[in-house]
């Protein structure tokens, strides 16, 4: 079966992706400085929300567009179901985690997505996994183990445990969202598909952010965190989850998963850069293993692809 070869455009997207998420990492931390998680989360979909509104309000007033509403409604529960996975469950696991972790070891726990998506997709999809792709997988996990249970940064003292055991469990979520992503991909365009996720996750966390108010009053706003928070709800939510969309209406999820291996290295630059993080020892160690699985497990991927043309 012939398969036709992707848009560059569809490399950029990823790129452009990938560098959103790898430095939400960062923005995060600065966010939370003095925004609530859940305050930040809602206020961060709420806006997204708003822009994908105007977004397909705008394209469905020009002639042709006002029947792409009627398909929408079929695919809600799986956008809904969609949504659960990620933004709803993936924000609150990871921005809790990343209160009590340091940026660069939440984005190497996420390095472990694509392996996670091979194994969701096994029991899920039934998609076969070889000696290779196993042997990658564990690999991959025990080098999470390893951070999980070795990070002993002293910034954090005794919660890295807990954080970046919320940050796999937010990489577990992610996983169950690239997978359902599949059944939709290419049946429900990118920017209803993200509208759908954002006005969902807004709704969610809206009482959330209501308790937060009433409890603590207005958060403060300092210059700092406005300009986090902007980049957190413009480049990291409206043009990272519209960019990766539109990726997997154009290549295989499993394909696409791969390019989030590169998200720790855009968060360990910017992390070092904005907010002098360093990666310790034990780190170091559990990346390369991280990606060293990861990279088995796609090697494994690329040869099973090559055999099935």
């Amino acid at each position: 079966m012939h398969h036709e070869q992707p848009h560059w455009l569809t490399y950029v997207a990823l790129i452009t992706a990938v560098v959103g998420w790898g430095s939400s990492f960062v923005a995060t931390k600065v966010a939370l400085e003095t925004l609530r998680p859940a305050t930040l989360i809602f206020f961060r979909l709420a806006f997204a929300a708003g822009f994908f509104a105007v977004l397909l309000h705008a394209r469905r007033s020009k002639p042709g567009m006002r029947g792409a509403r009627a398909p929408l409604r079929e695919f809600i529960p799986r956008l809904v179901l969609l949504s659960l996975f990620e933004p709803i469950a993936y924000f609150l696991l990871e921005t809790e985690g990343i209160a009590r972790t340091s940026a660069s070891s939440a984005s190497l726990v996420v390095a472990s997505i694509p392996v996670l998506v091979a194994i969701v997709a096994r029991i899920v999809l039934h998609e076969r996994l070889d000696s290779r792709g196993w042997a990658g997988t564990l690999v991959s996990l025990a080098g999470v183990v390893l951070l999980v249970v070795g990070d002993n940064n002293p910034d954090y003292a005794d919660s890295s445990l807990v954080g970046n055991l919320l940050v796999f469990g937010a990489a577990l979520s992610a996983a169950g969202y690239i997978v359902t992503a599949r059944s939709l991909s290419g049946r429900v365009d990118p920017v209803s598909m993200t509208f759908v996720q954002m006005v969902t996750g807004a709704l969610f966390f809206l009482p959330l952010f209501a308790a937060n108010m009433i409890r603590f009053g207005a958060p403060e706003i300092t210059p700092r965190v406005a300009v986090a928070f902007g980049f957190l709800a413009l480049a990291a939510t409206v043009v990272a989850f519209l960019s990766y969309n539109y990726a997997l209406s154009r290549i295989p999820a499993g394909k696409a998963a791969v390019f989030i291996n590169g998200i720790p290295l855009v968060t360990v630059i910017v992390a070092s850069v904005l907010i002098a993080e360093t990666l310790s020892a034990v780190q170091a160690i559990a990346g390369i293993v991280i990606v060293g699985g990861v990279a088995l497990t796609t090697i494994r991927s690329r040869s099973a692809a090559a055999e099935s043309r």
